[in-house]
């Protein structure tokens, strides 16, 4: 009973081009739409037609998203291209979701192919890309990952050595939420962490060493490093008893003041360019140096701690050089030409360290350190 002239509605919308073949068949050019059983109406000479027949359009396909990752706060404008998007207007039946979380501001960029919405905020990464036309959902996977978090600044950026430090790190892409945020100052966990805001969080440092340390946060599964963000306070030498020793004869020196950490270090004391033969830790204010064998006034003590030295302000003396006896005691007055004699005595130093020896105020002609307690000399003229 199909009559001229038809009309045909698929849905809601008219097709366009319709064709009249017989009272059984007509022709007709689907118009774009969306969904599912969108029932052919048809009106036939004025009168409406019965029909139980019905479109299914093709549900959408997502081929992939730009950008693919985006800040944790959220806002920033993301592409899906695919295809039966749909026309323009179905963006009213459209939602993107990321993580479940739906998207806003839909808009269609390139009708069936692209649409572009605003994120939502959250944290992590390989969160799944879903968009939905019309009811019918994308079967393929995407996925869309958010910033890893970047600590650019910490207050304060310095430790102390012996007692913990309450610090605030601050930088972007901490999340929306408290989610166990971790964050990390060098080895060492810094915890407990709390969250304030997407660009804030606080914690507290334990007490540690060393200098232009790595501090980073973690988000989930997100982990992000900044280097030279933190730093212990450097080892500062206040006394050092006893501050002599003997040319030749080590002794132990007790090294007073703070900053030497609450454990074991491997720190190294040195007096002036040598190290001691060995350096014992004792607490953070205090260790004990063999002393190296050397001579000379005035050697400034240095204690090297995790990459980090102490400003120069105390100061080590070896004892002094004393001269016991002299054989011969007498030589002629051509006594350069009549050999050498023996000075003994001691503090002439664990090595020749090329002192000077003199007549008067004349200086010896020749001379040779055998050791601590000796040395020979020729003698000038005189």
């Amino acid at each position: 009973n199909l009559v001229q002239p038809a009309v045909l509605t698929i849905g809601s919308t008219t097709a366009q081009t319709v064709n009249y073949v017989s009272a059984t068949s007509i022709n007709f050019l689907l118009p774009p739409g969306v969904g599912l059983q969108n029932y052919i109406q048809g009106v036939f000479a004025g009168e409406d037609g019965a029909s139980s027949t019905y479109v299914n359009y093709d549900a959408p396909v997502l081929n992939s998203l730009s950008p693919w990752n985006a800040p944790t706060r959220g806002g920033s404008i993301i592409t899906l291209t695919g295809l039966n998007f749909g026309p323009a207007n179905a963006v009213t039946v459209t939602n993107v979701t990321v993580a479940q979380n739906l998207c806003t501001n839909i808009v269609s960029v390139v009708e069936h192919l692209k649409v572009s919405c605003s994120i939502p905020a959250g944290t992590g990464s390989d969160k799944a890309v879903g968009i939905t036309v019309a009811q019918q959902s994308s079967s393929q996977a995407r996925t869309f990952t958010y910033d890893s978090p970047a600590a650019t600044l910490m207050l304060p950026n310095y430790g102390s050595t012996n007692s913990t430090t309450t610090v605030t790190v601050y930088g972007a892409n901490f999340g929306l939420e408290a989610v166990s945020q971790i964050v990390t100052i060098g080895d060492s966990s810094c915890t407990p962490t709390t969250y304030t805001s997407d660009s804030s969080l606080s914690c507290i440092a334990s007490p540690g060493l060393g200098a232009s340390l790595t501090v980073s946060v973690q988000v989930l599964n997100l982990k992000g490093e900044t280097k030279n963000l933190f730093s212990y306070y450097a080892p500062i030498i206040t006394d050092a008893s006893p501050r002599n020793a003997p040319a030749a004869t080590s002794k132990t020196v007790t090294i007073l003041g703070s900053h030497f950490g609450i454990y074991d270090s491997t720190g190294k004391a040195r007096i002036d360019v040598s190290f001691c033969l060995s350096t014992s830790w004792i607490s953070d204010s205090s260790l004990r140096c063999k002393s190296p064998l050397n001579v000379g006034q005035d050697k400034s003590v240095y204690l090297s701690i995790q990459g980090q030295y102490n400003v120069a302000n105390t100061y080590f003396t070896y004892d002094l050089q004393y001269l016991t006896s002299l054989n011969p005691a007498r030589a002629p007055t051509t006594a350069s030409t009549a050999g050498s004699i023996t000075l003994q005595g001691v503090n002439f130093g664990p090595t020749d360290s090329s002192a000077s020896i003199r007549f008067g105020n004349t200086k010896a002609v020749q001379q040779r350190w055998t050791s601590d307690s000796q040395v020979l000399a020729v003698p000038p003229d005189g």
